[in-house]
């Protein structure tokens, strides 16, 4: 009997497969998930750390949570 994975392990390989996939595409933009650590043998593979302060986070949060429900309020508005 094969023992199962973990789910968090299965989602990690799956998405590594896709991250590989696209990496071997050409050029892209791939936003956490792991990518630096995945990619991390391919050559030419370009990482870039970004950080801020936690407030400036929680502010840019806010800006965009409160245009997500404001679009979203005028797209259901739009359909009446």
């Amino acid at each position: 009997m094969v023992p199962l994975r973990p789910i968090f392990l299965r989602l990690f390989q799956a998405q590594r497969q896709v991250i590989r996939q696209i990496a071997r595409k050409g050029s892209c933009v791939i936003i956490g998930r792991c990518a630096d650590y995945i990619l991390k043998d391919y050559p030419g593979c370009l990482r870039i750390f970004i950080r801020s302060d936690p407030d400036q986070r929680r502010q840019c949060i806010r800006r965009f949570l409160a245009v997500s429900v404001i679009s979203q309020l005028l797209s259901l508005l739009s359909g009446i």
